[in-house]
């Protein structure tokens, strides 16, 4: 019976010498789709808290790092301890001034602008005369020296008359030294010595442009003395009329 060469083929095919690997298996084409990697969850929008709008609470300071609150407490602490401190000094200063002002205002009730010691013995004069005419007519004469006494110094004053604006300040000094008048009294004595070219107290030496400069305060000066004298004046008389 012939033999069949088919056989031998896939027989010689299947015998394999003895230690060689077995031959690597055929791979199948695989019927799957390209991998794809793991999907990705994606939010959702709507997962997403909006914002508020609206707080309903202060939001605290941020606290550095190795700082507790407690310690950002005290620091906010002392320096509403320190603003507070400012303004009660602020006060406490405003309130000094006033009482300051008060308290000069009420030693110039207490000190008038005329020295009583002299002004008695004028009074005495009047052997206790309700009217006091002799007084009253001392007081009416230093009114009428002062006024011309005023005019002649602007005049002389105009004219840097350094000499003229020293004999006005010893005269008007000297008439009010009789009534008590000490503020006038003491101007006009600066005067008179600023018009001999020396200081207010007589002392040390200026020259002529100085002089006038200080003698033109000086008159301003003792204008303002003179009104504040003769209100004083006016009302003793009207209070012991």
């Amino acid at each position: 019976m012939p033999s069949d060469p088919t056989n031998k083929a896939s027989r010689s095919k299947s015998v394999q010498p003895t230690g060689s690997p077995p031959p690597p298996s055929p791979q199948r084409a695989s019927t799957r789709g390209p991998t794809t990697p793991a999907a990705i969850p994606k939010s959702n929008p709507l997962d997403l808290k909006a914002p508020s709008l609206t707080t309903s609470k202060k939001e605290e300071p941020v606290v550095p790092a190795g700082q507790d609150k407690g310690s950002q407490s005290q620091r906010l602490g002392v320096t509403r301890s320190a603003s507070a401190s400012a303004t009660t000094s602020a006060s406490a200063r405003a309130a000094a001034a006033e009482a300051e002002a008060k308290a000069k205002k009420e030693k110039e009730k207490v000190e008038p602008p005329i020295d009583m010691a002299t002004f008695e013995q004028i009074l005495e004069l009047d052997e206790d005369d309700p009217d006091r005419p002799f007084t009253k007519s001392i007081v009416e004469n230093y009114y009428e020296q002062v006024d011309t006494t005023f005019t002649e110094m602007e005049e002389a004053l105009t004219a840097q008359d350094l000499s003229a604006l020293s004999s006005k300040g010893h005269f008007l000094k000297g008439s009010s030294a009789a009534l008590g008048v000490t503020k006038v009294q003491a101007t006009c004595e600066a005067m008179q010595h600023n018009g001999q070219l020396k200081d207010d107290d007589g002392s040390g030496v200026i020259d002529k442009d100085e002089a006038v400069k200080r003698i033109r305060v000086l008159v301003t000066r003792v204008r303002g003395e003179y009104e504040e004298a003769k209100k004083w004046f006016e009302e003793f008389f009207a209070e012991s009329a």
